[in-house]
């Protein structure tokens, strides 16, 4: 599944880089609304859901056979199984804090030595963006994920991050989860470059962890659609509600223009992530 998705995402970099061709500057940090899982109890639930609809594919197919090393060989990434899961959950709210301080001091720099040159830095490695990965840093559609320049940013994608993707961890393994998250953040970075450049004629810098998050409630959704949401911590919604609520809100206001300070197409772009793994997973892809 690992090399699969690599290849997914090389091939998803060599047509961006032959379809997008013009620049703008426009800036748009993506936001995500924050939602909890209702109670603890729901992690049996997700599992046991999860366990049929493997047990069912694993049925639905004949075991692979790989004559050049196996099932080891086919996934060169399973010593990732072999981190602990609070090691992965931790590292990712750790990473993302760490690149919000970073943004922080370049901000106060700027404020009280006026030198902007550790903010541009920052602006030109940690956002994504058609100019930043036509200038050949590439590497800014994986480090933008990892990026948040306000507080209040930080604190939703994280505070859903830190009840959503607990029980998707402990269903997916370190290996796959990483996959899963990682994986979404590359299509919602390729996806908004896409959708802004391409279609929208302009260059929007993003950044943010909303499409990785993203891919992760809407794999969870397909897994346990009628899982309780709680939006805000107040309002009781389902998984499968919830997520298609968003992705259509999301889809019309990138398509009407209505809401610019969003990453709008981002959110679209990382739900659909979500829901692709999904289905690769359940038919054994």
């Amino acid at each position: 599944m690992s090399t699969m998705w690599v290849n997914l995402m090389k091939a998803g970099i060599l047509l961006l880089a032959q379809v997008l061709s013009r620049t703008s500057r426009v800036k748009t940090p993506p936001f995500a609304p924050n939602a909890h899982v209702a109670s603890a109890s729901n992690d049996l639930g997700v599992k046991t859901a999860w366990l049929k609809i493997r047990q069912q594919s694993s049925r639905a197919r004949p075991p692979s056979q790989n004559h050049r090393g196996g099932e080891n060989k086919r996934n060169s990434f399973n010593f990732l199984d072999q981190i602990p899961e609070d090691v992965v959950f931790w590292g990712i709210i750790g990473l993302n804090g760490a690149v919000f301080i970073m943004w922080q001091l370049s901000r106060k720099r700027y404020e009280i030595e006026r030198d902007p040159g550790s903010y541009i830095w920052m602006q030109r490695n940690f956002t994504s963006s058609w100019s930043n990965f036509s200038s050949g840093r590439i590497w800014t559609a994986a480090t933008s994920m990892f990026s948040h320049q306000g507080f209040q940013h930080i604190l939703f994608n994280m505070f859903t991050f830190y009840f959503l993707a607990r029980p998707v961890l402990s269903i997916l393994g370190p290996r796959r989860f990483l996959s899963l998250y990682i994986g979404g953040g590359l299509v919602s970075s390729f996806g908004s470059m896409y959708w802004h450049n391409r279609i929208k004629h302009r260059d929007t810098s993003s950044l943010g962890a909303s499409g990785a998050v993203f891919s992760v409630n809407a794999f969870l959704a397909c897994v346990a659609p009628k899982m309780i949401f709680q939006i805000y911590g107040i309002i009781p919604v389902p998984a499968w509600l919830f997520v298609s609520g968003v992705f259509v809100f999301d889809t019309f206001s990138a398509m009407s223009d209505k809401r610019r300070e969003t990453d709008t197409a981002g959110h679209v772009a990382g739900i659909l992530a979500g829901i692709a793994y999904y289905l690769l997973k359940r038919f054994g892809l």
